[in-house]
């Protein structure tokens, strides 16, 4: 009996190890900070950051990208090449259309004041060239984003983000 549990303990350790060098082998595992995400990601939330070509990426794709400072950062793609964004009081807008999601809650509260007034009130209209993408937080009161740095290029784009099994056991 104990040999079988031994066995049973190598094997869940073997399975884990070999996950673990999968995951970091097809992508990146970052740590979630800040509210920007909430509620679809958390911070302490462990997710992984898989390298995509920018032709496939969608509306509403969660993505980590890098700005040309060097921080790292998790949005939502709102945006896409060639389409006109606005955002204003809260309210977005693709190509004169509003858009609906989780950066629309009808509860966001500002976590920062800004000379302007709130964050999410800042008014931003831009139309993305043909690698340009428009990010939001889904908590736009929490969100440093594209209203803020801009447009993102597609090759600052680290990766779709995708949650594993094993990045949840890292938040149990």
């Amino acid at each position: 009996m104990r040999h079988l549990l031994v066995r049973i303990i190598a094997l869940c350790t073997l399975i884990v190890l070999a996950s673990s060098t999968l995951v970091s082998c097809a992508g990146r595992v970052y740590e979630v900070i800040g509210a920007a995400m909430e509620p679809s990601f958390s911070a302490g939330q462990s997710i992984t950051a898989i390298p995509v070509d920018p032709a496939t990426l969608q509306r509403g794709d969660a993505v980590v990208y890098r700005l040309d400072n060097g921080d790292i950062h998790l949005n939502r793609i709102v945006g896409l090449p060639g389409d006109t964004v606005r955002v204003e009081h809260g309210r977005v807008f693709v190509n004169n259309e509003s858009l609906d999601g989780p950066y629309l809650a009808a509860d966001i509260a500002p976590m920062d004041e800004l000379a302007a007034g709130p964050a999410y009130s800042k008014v931003v209209s831009t139309t993305l060239s043909a690698d340009e993408y428009f990010t939001l937080g889904d908590n736009l009161g929490a969100s440093y984003d594209s209203r803020f740095h801009g447009p993102v290029s597609s090759d600052s784009i680290v990766g779709r983000v995708k949650v594993t099994f094993l990045n949840r056991l890292t938040t149990w």
